[in-house]
């Protein structure tokens, strides 16, 4: 299950939530309708002799002056090797936010969170 960040007009509610794709616009707090906030996603890093496409941003780039230029117009995005300590950091800050976010459902962790959800399923008129 997926974090999204919920933005509530109703309650003012703003906070990351843990939520299945048919509840994810529903206000955690309030139960109410609410707005997503998309939130950047890590990059992986490049070959420099070849054209890079980064499908994770919809960017190509034939140039290492023109890759440059635009990350220096989108500050907000920054890419990061798969396995990098920046990587492996933002992989741990995710999984403790999944686990904030089980804790306050009633559940140990994520993985307690996911294996009731899956026996929950798998029981005969779920």
């Amino acid at each position: 299950m997926p974090f999204y960040t919920q933005i509530c007009d109703d309650c003012g509610t703003l906070e990351d939530v843990l939520r299945s794709v048919s509840e994810y616009k529903i206000c955690a707090a309030c139960g109410k309708p609410c707005k997503i906030k998309i939130a950047p996603t890590p990059t992986l890093g490049i070959v420099w002799s070849n054209v890079e496409t980064n499908s994770q941003i919809g960017q190509k780039w034939e140039t290492n002056a023109q890759k440059r230029a635009w990350f220096e117009k989108h500050p907000n995005v920054r890419p990061m090797e798969v396995g990098s300590p920046e990587e492996k950091s933002f992989r741990n800050d995710l999984r403790d936010k999944a686990d904030q976010a089980a804790k306050k459902k009633g559940y140990k962790d994520v993985s307690h969170f996911k294996k009731a959800n899956k026996e929950r399923l798998a029981k005969p008129g779920s």
